[in-house]
């Protein structure tokens, strides 16, 4: 069985688990993962700090992970053009989350760092679990929970990696010019010729991707 399997998303709630009360705007609370005994996988819980207070020492099972934050109302929902949220790092990394394909851990990794490098995702633990280390990420702005298996990626494998994950978003690299042919370049004037600076495009790393210490 995957380590992440019966994990999707998890959106954070609007009231507490434990009391019911819905949260205010500013109102601090925690959040804890628990493993789910049913299904081998993982449940989402919200607490206010009152009810986390009171219960977080003599919980049946104890939580796996838990953090405190500060409930935010969401804002409205802003339609994009499909075309841009289609090839969004943030789209594509859900989308793989919610296929939870052996083949795609990798490039989850990848797109979850260049998140946390946006500052879109925030992580929030990390645990060993089965010789796994996995990533606990919250998204700033959703409060939504990730589970982020690290591959352990070597230097050497995360260039492979990032030509997935271009394709992933539909990335292409800028155009080669063409070889002005052997005319061209006898009749070319001196003031027309073409720096080399000016004949290939500098491409960026992204700064995201990059791995992380395993310390």
């Amino acid at each position: 069985m995957a380590i992440t399997e019966d994990w999707k998303i998890r959106s954070r709630s609007r009231e507490c688990f434990h009391t019911q009360r819905p949260f205010e705007d500013g109102d601090p609370f925690f959040t804890a993962i628990f493993p789910d005994p049913e299904t081998d996988g993982y449940l989402r819980r919200d607490y206010s700090t009152a009810a986390w207070e009171e219960l977080h020492d003599g919980f049946e099972i104890p939580p796996f992970s838990y953090w405190r934050a500060i409930f935010k109302i969401p804002p409205p929902p802003v339609e994009k053009p499909q075309v841009i949220e289609k090839h969004s790092a943030e789209s594509t990394l859900r989308r793989l989350i919610d296929e939870d394909l052996p083949t795609t851990i990798h490039a989850r990794y990848i797109l979850a760092l260049m998140l946390e490098r946006k500052r879109t995702l925030i992580q929030v633990d990390v645990k060993e679990v089965g010789g796994s280390r996995l990533l606990i990420y919250e998204h700033k702005a959703t409060g939504d929970a990730f589970i982020i298996v690290d591959p352990r990626l070597k230097l050497d494998e995360i260039q492979k990696i990032q030509e997935e994950v271009a394709d992933l978003l539909g990335s292409t690299p800028p155009p080669t010019p063409e070889e002005p042919t052997e005319k061209e370049a006898q009749t070319a004037e001196p003031s027309q010729a073409t720096s080399p600076s000016d004949e290939s495009a500098t491409v960026e790393e992204d700064p995201g991707v990059s791995q992380k210490s395993t310390t």
